[in-house]
């Protein structure tokens, strides 16, 4: 059973590392000056702007800078329902669960029908 519970422990860290490194991929994007319309920087996370600096050339700076700041908003949703049984919930119960189980098996030597509901506590708690 400590194999069961470093097994739960390895997959699920293993797992939540490559989905935070696959996360991160594509999401950030630096556009070079003359690639966004005349913009000299402008960086995205995601869906929204960090920063953006504008070169001016024109003399109105109030109607070119309107229309150069249109955003690409998303509405945001006023109530969110996440499920309980979500992907980074069950990741979350599984690395602690693991490492509870493992460490409590392994270094404290407590019997496996001690350690294994003692174990569900952490993983739960992780959620």
């Amino acid at each position: 059973m400590e194999t069961f519970f470093l097994f739960c422990f390895l997959f699920g860290a293993v797992f939540t590392a490559v989905s935070v490194l696959l996360g991160f991929s594509g999401s950030l994007s630096i556009h070079v000056p003359g690639g966004h319309g005349g913009s000299t920087a402008v960086s995205h996370v995601g869906q929204g702007h960090l920063s953006s600096t504008h070169a001016q050339p024109s003399t109105n700076h109030a109607g070119s800078h309107a229309s150069d700041h249109v955003e690409h908003a998303t509405p945001f949703p006023v109530h969110v329902h996440l499920p309980v049984f979500n992907p980074s919930a069950l990741l979350a119960f599984t690395t602690c669960f693991g490492a509870t189980g493992y460490i409590l098996t392994r270094f404290a030597n407590w019997p496996v029908l001690i350690a294994t509901p003692v174990a569900i506590v952490p993983g739960l708690l992780a959620d």
